[in-house]
């Protein structure tokens, strides 16, 4: 009775996610996003939280169709088990930071 293993190449790692946009529209759009991939707001547009790879290619996909303005802006960081532990994230439990209670299927 072992706990299911889980593939090197669809191993969990926490991304951290920020935009910047004059479009209140597409703002909107983008916390939705987060929210629906599981991810915790730091501040008004850096969100943080674990997602698969599989799932950062498709947020990342989805900011890229999305913010096509000249002034339309987004990053999205991958951050190793080591740079997050030293991380200084404020206010915010870093256990808080879980998976969404869905997978999200593209």
């Amino acid at each position: 009775d072992r706990a299911p293993r889980t593939p090197m190449n669809n191993a969990v790692g926490v991304t951290a996610v920020c935009w910047e946009t004059r479009n209140r529209r597409r703002h909107d759009q983008a916390v939705t996003r987060c929210r629906d991939f599981g991810l915790r707001q730091l501040t008004g547009t850096l969100w943080i939280g674990r997602l698969k790879p599989r799932e950062r290619a498709d947020l990342v996909a989805w900011f890229q169709r999305t913010f096509t303005k000249t002034t339309d802006k987004f990053h999205c960081f991958p951050l190793c088990q080591h740079c997050y532990a030293r991380a200084m994230l404020g206010k915010l439990d870093k256990d808080c930071i879980s998976y969404p209670e869905y997978e999200i299927i593209g």
